[in-house]
């Protein structure tokens, strides 16, 4: 039998092991996206439209707070354009007309339709909340001031990332 000072030693250690591995896993679960140019960041924050298109903003704004570490897949009109981490976003210049643009995640697909006027600016945010395992995702879309401030809060992404 293990003395009771050195079973307590023991057990502080292995909490702290522990600890470490779950630490470890965690950052190494982190989701991260790479950032677009500088330029276009603040090029996409002045929300100009180019002449006979739309654009739509598609945003990762927060929800639950373990979903912060998921990374969401982003299809434009069944297009995949890539994955979207929290604190990011994508801008689609696109013609005018119907545009669907969705989120999946591991447990779920939502989607919003988008009929799209020309020089008009359309925002899509995507949140997590709680899921069975794994964060789920949530597709709405936002006014223009909750979009706006949503993305001016947000880093820019390239699609395809």
């Amino acid at each position: 039998m293990i003395p009771h000072a050195r079973r307590a030693s023991l057990l502080v250690a292995f909490s702290l092991l522990a600890s470490a591995a779950t630490a470890t896993l965690f950052l190494a679960g982190c989701a991260s996206v790479p950032s677009a140019d500088p330029a276009q960041d603040t090029a996409a924050k002045t929300f100009a439209v180019p002449p006979g298109r739309a654009l739509i903003y598609v945003v990762r704004d927060g929800g639950y707070i373990s979903g912060a570490y998921q990374l969401f897949r982003i299809s434009l009109n069944q297009r995949d354009q890539g994955t979207l981490a929290d604190g990011t976003y994508y801008v689609f210049a696109v013609d005018p007309g119907l545009h669907s643009v969705s989120a999946a995640g591991n447990e779920n697909q939502e989607r919003v339709q988008i009929q799209a006027n020309a020089g008009g600016i359309y925002f899509v945010g995507v949140r997590s909340r709680i899921g069975m395992a794994n964060a789920r995702v949530s597709v709405a879309s936002l006014s223009e001031d909750q979009g706006k401030a949503a993305v001016r809060a947000a880093k820019g992404h390239s699609p395809g990332g």
